[in-house]
């Protein structure tokens, strides 16, 4: 087995799911038959905040490697959906040549995406293509999910960026929204996170 610079031997993708999975289990408390690759740790699996921390401090014993629960807090904190509101609506303004003051700019950031097209449509006389709505969507949630990307060193697939962005259209970035982007925390990609961290 290979060392590392911890004096740790560098353990398998296998060994370093069946750890993860026995962390979970402790954790959270469900049973070993929850616990699957594809299962999201929020959504499927309960897992809330002082659960990550418990899991992060575990992980961090076993491994040597921290998980990056700083770096994912202040993603979200710095995503409120504010930003991606102010994208979409500097993007209908530039395509649709519209003059939207800084009122109706702060009354439209509170909309869903598709609440926002309707009202704009409905303000500006303008028709707004579905395809277009879409292409807005998907780009209103990029800049966060590309920033989760980086954190976990995975690549979201182009169906969970459309889920999330089919959200954002349906119901704004309220929970929701948060619990759609917490759907990209699965048990593999947090085994492929630790195993690509070992040092």
């Amino acid at each position: 087995m290979e060392k590392l610079k911890s004096g740790k031997e560098k353990r398998s993708k296998e060994e370093v799911y069946d750890t993860v999975r026995e962390a979970l289990i402790a954790v959270l408390g469900v049973g070993p038959d929850e616990i699957i690759p594809e299962a999201k740790i929020i959504s499927d699996l309960g897992a809330e905040s002082i659960d990550f921390l418990d899991l992060s401090f575990r992980i961090e014993q076993i491994f040597g490697v921290k998980l990056p629960t700083k770096e994912w807090t202040e993603l979200f904190q710095n995503s409120s959906g504010q930003l991606s509101a102010d994208k979409v609506i500097e993007a209908l303004k530039r395509d649709y040549e519209l003059s939207i003051s800084e009122n109706n700019k702060n009354e439209y950031s509170a909309l869903s995406l598709s609440e926002l097209v309707e009202r704009i449509n409905k303000d500006f006389h303008v028709e707004i293509s579905s395809d277009r709505v879409k292409t807005l969507a998907v780009e209103g949630v990029r800049e966060l999910v590309e920033g989760l990307e980086k954190i976990l060193r995975t690549t979201v697939s182009n169906d969970e960026l459309e889920n999330i962005a089919r959200v954002a259209m349906s119901v704004g970035t309220g929970p929701e929204f948060w619990s759609a982007v917490s759907d990209i925390f699965t048990v593999q990609r947090i085994v492929e996170y630790i195993y690509s961290s070992q040092e």
